[in-house]
């Protein structure tokens, strides 16, 4: 009862509501504050984790001067509150550092990129194999014969990009270099294939001495390249031509893998990887589509890590009907009457496997238990409804889900996601149209959908439609 007497008498408790409610009032003021002239959303996080962690400061003075009368400042004061003001400090140096208090993407973008352009007889094997959901670039051996094209190929459409690429970012600063010397080209067609995920010790060591010997080649020719010699992004694209053997058709395929810390630690092939559906015939008009696909992807690529992209924001809510909350990276970039088209990260080691399913088992649902003729009408608008051919339909469709399905669940079963690496898909993407922009917030509404169904999710990344 003395301890609570004194703690009465020296009036700690009143000391602590005031200093309490005091606090929550800043904070208050702190999250409209931040509403109103569209500060980062973490200020209020911030203001909240310093009136807490400086709450044995307020306490130790509380009661050692809280008394009635004239206190001198005591050791225990001089001591205590330097260290937690010390403590305070540490906290929001770590939080800072690490990106600990706010969860929009880094603006730590990139500024050296280097773009490799391969059609190694080292890859040809790796087309030959299904690697799962999105690898539309899996031929059978018995149909088809995946070849290397020319060098001289290989060399002019290099050599074109480049010359394109380059002044699409001339007068930025931006550094891009392409694997024109030969020995960069020999120890990179020595890397990894990017659709591999599993790797064995053996190769994990290999690709490190790879990755290592790369950095030595680029440190030594290029002076404005890291201590290890690292781009801060590699993107890869591999190009190939493929022959149906039954028609002896002939057209051109290209691939992408990109790369950029961490994979050139942790010895990963790639962070991204992507198989564009698209056969390039072989002719000069398939060739110049190719190079401007080619540029296309590469300028994107590019852009999208040196300057941020089209990415705008990203959807903090689902409101009624058909409405969306979602908070701009950047007051302005957002206008009203803007379309804007969303796009979803599938962290695929961190959930991201179980949100595809759920998504893919929403289309499913659709296709199984929707009336044939209603689907009929949404995809063959033009042809009248026949049964057997929307049976097939349906059937075409339902195929490759439930094929991406176990594919998913078997790698998860045998932890073949690696932890860091992602697919950006909008294959399940819905468009909207902005009515409203209130400080950093733009209400929209979805107006359409790549697919008949579609689901909001809280952190879907939004784009300005092109």
């Amino acid at each position: 009862m003395k301890i609570i007497d004194e703690i009465i008498r020296r009036r700690v408790i009143q000391f602590l509501g005031s200093y309490l409610f005091a606090g929550t009032s800043f904070v208050l003021f702190m999250d409209w504050f931040v509403r109103k002239y569209n500060l980062p959303e973490y200020y209020p996080t911030i203001t909240l984790i310093c009136i807490v962690a400086i709450l044995p400061s307020v306490l130790l003075i509380a009661y050692t001067h809280g008394a009635p009368g004239k206190d001198e400042w005591t050791k225990l004061d001089k001591i205590g509150v330097p260290i937690n003001l010390i403590f305070l400090i540490g906290i929001l140096i770590f939080g800072y550092r690490t990106n600990w208090f706010s969860d929009e993407p880094s603006k730590d973008y990139f500024k050296i990129f280097y773009i490799d352009f391969t059609s190694s007889p080292n890859y040809i094997h790796h087309y030959y194999t299904d690697f799962g959901y999105g690898s539309y670039h899996y031929f059978k051996k018995d149909k088809y014969i995946v070849e290397s094209i020319s060098d001289s190929l290989l060399s002019e459409i290099r050599s074109l990009v480049f010359a394109d690429i380059s002044s699409s970012f001339a007068n930025q600063d931006v550094v891009i270099d392409m694997s024109f010397p030969d020995d960069e080209q020999n120890i990179l067609n020595q890397w990894i294939y990017p659709k591999v995920s599993e790797l064995s010790e053996d190769d994990k060591v290999k690709f490190k001495s790879h990755i290592a010997e790369f950095g030595d080649i680029l440190g030594k020719r290029l002076d404005y390249y890291s201590s290890d010699g690292l781009p801060d992004l590699l993107h890869r694209v591999f190009i190939y031509k493929i022959t149906e053997i039954e028609t002896m058709n002939t057209f051109i395929i290209i691939d992408y893998g990109t790369s950029w810390e961490p994979a050139f630690s942790l010895s990963l092939p790639a962070i991204q990887w992507g198989a564009p559906p698209v056969k390039y015939d072989t002719s000069s008009v398939g060739i110049n589509k190719l190079i401007t696909a080619a540029h296309k992807n590469i300028y994107s690529k590019i852009h999208k890590h040196r300057y941020g992209g089209t990415t705008v924001g990203k959807v903090i809510g689902k409101l009624d009907g058909d409405l969306v909350k979602i908070k701009q990276y950047k007051l302005g970039l957002i206008k009203k009457k803007v379309r804007l088209q969303s796009n979803r990260l599938y962290k695929w080691a961190l959930g991201g496997a179980e949100m595809r399913i759920e998504d893919l088992n929403q289309y499913i649902n659709y296709l199984k238990n929707t009336d044939q003729k209603i689907i009929w009408k949404v995809f063959k608008p033009q042809i009248p409804y026949n049964k057997q051919s929307a049976d097939s339909l349906i059937n075409y469709g339902l195929n490759p889900l439930y094929d991406e399905i176990f594919k998913i669940e078997n790698k998860l079963r045998n932890n073949g996601y690696e932890e860091q690496v992602s697919s950006n898909q909008s294959d399940m993407s819905y468009t909207m149209e902005v009515i409203e922009v209130i400080d950093s917030i733009a209400i929209a509404r979805i107006i359409d959908s790549k697919l008949p169904v579609y689901k909001v999710r809280i952190g879907d990344f939004v784009n300005i439609q092109k």
